[in-house]
């Protein structure tokens, strides 16, 4: 859960930011599952980080 706040100096700047947003968060809203097997996997494949899970 999060939140983002954006201070747009105009209409204009403020329909920009949300249209970069929007192409960013679609990619985890259509696929959440990949999300997760993507993390689980590097976690596996990394020695660093599989000896800290």
């Amino acid at each position: 859960v999060g939140n983002l706040t954006v201070v747009a100096e105009d209409q204009d700047n403020l329909n920009r930011v949300l249209s970069q947003m929007e192409k960013i968060v679609r990619i985890t809203w259509s696929n959440p599952p990949s999300q997760g097997a993507r993390l689980v996997a590097i976690t596996l494949n990394t020695p660093e980080l599989f000896a800290e899970w």
